[in-house]
């Protein structure tokens, strides 16, 4: 241990001299993006800011122990050549035992899901983000095109799932929907099983001690995804099964072509899922053919890149040209506005927040153990570098999303791919020093499939589990996707949407100017613009949009305030938007919370 305290302690110095510079790297603010929004305006703070801190913070610390391996042992760059250009051989993947501890699982897995109260999902609904989906899939419903009639800030499938969901069953409630959540976090546990059995079978562990690393992984990434608030959410889903089929891609890597042409697939099919998560996928897709060009595989770059074309030609004869080009300005306008308009900036490391700064040290220590395997390279194990270098990448492009929308939440779900190198380095280091003095006996057997067991009945937030809800599961989802919409609001909102909806009875479209976003859903209307959240709507291109739509259908009444509004302040931030109300309606009723406006008679 004594030849790795001089190379800590340079690790621990320069991560204080990259926590020293944070706050002096500062890109100037573009003074023509007048967007408001919560943090960059007011800050004249450029998004570019917190991606190249976040850059800059790792790479002083993660370059000064290569250049420090490199001049004293003279061998990590050597061993990393010897990763990138490894002669791949498929692995043997016949582990059986391993394999029946997988299924068995996975059927804990199985049963952990049908030991929940379903009923108990029935929680009051988030009356924004919950909107965007389910508002965005009424207007589709009701106007029959997607981008045309709706600009979205998510994603396809982000906001128009619920269309899909309510067509195929023919049955619109929110229940369904939030069934709907719950078995897309279902499938990113059977998901991360899989991702932890793959990188079990690649490292060079005796089988025995293979099972032990498996079941800590299994039991690591899991423990992060309850169905109550998993950080591997449904956005997650697409991101997961990516990296399955690259870490499957890696494994077999001279099996056969068809898994490079999936991968490739995934460039347009991911855009269609949620932007971001579309944009990581590219990047990465992107990373893999330098990958085949640096190793001159030209066969496998033209495979993979065909692949990509063959996706967006697909794509560009199953939808009509109208929606494409909604679709291609949609995703261009609120790429270029959403970090002006959300953005919050990231605190500073060790000063201002913990999470935060825990994030960050969550990929400071990844990175470390991934130049410490470098530089300690055993060749038995060049697959599962190779995939652990690919999983830190998509963890750090995943991350972009909580330095952007820098609260606890988002960065609590942003640092969630980290787990997934961490953990696999973490176990497998530890293993592999203790593993000839590691005997897998009864007991170690019988304490790992009890731990599992503990975790699958642990209860989190709105699980209600119980071993007896399994015979009455069936009725338990029936009531789930049946209950009416008014079980998911409370007294004051059930009382406003009748009284509203009796008012706005000869309006054929509803506007509203607070982010109470799902309420032109429970009137079960269209939005009387495309652009039916105001969070989002602030630029002024948008903004005369808006006053234009509004004009043009023009609603006899209209909701102008809310008090519980979760992000208030629109008067102030859409100023344009405001004056066209106030210069064209009036002040009608207060009805509890909410001041209505009416359209002015003259």
């Amino acid at each position: 241990m004594k030849k790795y305290i001089l190379p800590f302690v340079l690790f621990v110095f320069s991560i204080a001299l990259a926590s020293g510079i944070w706050d002096y790297i500062k890109i100037p603010y573009n003074l023509e993006k007048q967007i408001i929004g919560e943090d960059y305006l007011l800050n004249l703070h450029n998004p570019i800011n917190d991606t190249i801190r976040f850059i800059i913070f790792l790479g002083i610390p993660f370059l000064t122990l290569i250049i420090f391996f490199q001049i004293s042992e003279k061998n990590i760059l050597s061993h990393f050549k010897q990763i990138i250009f490894q002669n791949n051989k498929n692995l043997d993947i016949k582990d059986i035992t391993l394999n029946k501890f997988f299924f068995f699982f996975l059927v804990l897995i199985i049963v952990e899901f049908f030991i929940l109260d379903f009923t108990n999902f029935d929680y009051k609904i988030d009356i924004f983000h919950e909107g965007l989906w389910l508002s965005a899939s009424q207007n589709s419903k009701l106007e029959e095109n997607f981008w045309i009639s709706t600009y979205i800030g998510r994603g396809f499938f982000g906001n128009f799932h619920p269309y899909f969901i309510w067509k195929l069953f023919g049955l619109e409630t929110i229940g369904i929907v939030r069934f709907s959540h719950l078995v897309l976090i279902f499938f990113n546990k059977i998901l991360l099983l899989m991702v932890a059995r793959k990188i079990a079978l690649m490292v060079d562990l005796k089988n025995e001690i293979k099972i032990i690393f498996f079941i800590l992984l299994s039991v690591s990434f899991l423990y992060f995804t309850s169905y109550g608030e998993p950080i591997f959410f449904i956005r997650s889903f697409l991101l997961l099964l990516f990296l399955l089929i690259l870490l499957n891609f890696l494994s077999k890597y001279n099996s056969n072509k068809i898994t490079i042409i999936s991968i490739g697939l995934f460039s347009s099919i991911s855009l269609f899922w949620y932007i971001d998560i579309g944009i990581y996928i590219n990047f990465t897709i992107v990373a893999l053919s330098i990958f085949f060009l640096v190793r001159r595989e030209f066969k496998n770059f033209l495979f993979l890149n065909f692949s990509v074309l063959f996706g967006w030609s697909l794509i560009y004869l199953l939808f009509p040209h109208s929606e494409l080009i909604a679709f291609f300005n949609n995703s261009l306008l609120i790429i270029s506005t959403i970090e002006y308009i959300g953005g919050l900036i990231y605190p500073t490391p060790f000063l201002q927040d913990f999470r935060s700064t825990k994030a960050l040290f969550l990929f400071l220590v990844t990175g470390f153990l991934i130049i410490i395997s470098i530089k300690d390279l055993n060749k038995k194990n060049l697959t599962f570098l190779i995939s652990i270098l690919f999983m830190f990448f998509v963890s750090l492009l995943f991350f972009r999303y909580g330095l952007n929308r820098s609260d606890s939440p988002h960065i609590r779900i942003a640092q969630s791919f980290a787990y997934l190198p961490f953990f696999s380095l973490i176990f497998y280091l530890t293993l592999k020093k203790f593993e000839k003095k590691i005997k897998f006996n009864k007991f170690i057997k019988f304490t790992s499939l009890s731990l599992f067991i503990l975790f699958i009945v642990i209860e989190k937030k709105h699980e209600s589990k119980n071993f007896i809800n399994i015979t009455n599961s069936i009725s338990s989802i029936q009531k789930l996707v049946n209950f009416e919409d008014k079980v998911f609001l409370n007294e004051d909102y059930n009382s406003f949407i009748s009284y509203y909806k009796n008012l706005t009875l000869k309006d054929s479209c509803i506007t509203t100017f607070t982010n109470e976003v799902a309420i032109s859903y429970f009137l079960k209307k269209p939005t009387c613009s495309k652009f039916y959240t105001m969070y989002v709507a602030t630029p002024n291109r948008i903004q005369n949009e808006l006053i234009k739509d509004i004009n043009s259908k023009k609603p006899n009444f209209l909701i102008y305030n809310s008090s519980l509004d979760l992000y208030s302040g629109n008067i102030q931030r859409l100023k344009l938007v405001n004056k066209f109300i106030t210069s064209n309606y009036r002040f009608y009723e207060k009805f509890k919370h909410w001041e209505i406006y009416k359209i002015n008679d003259f």
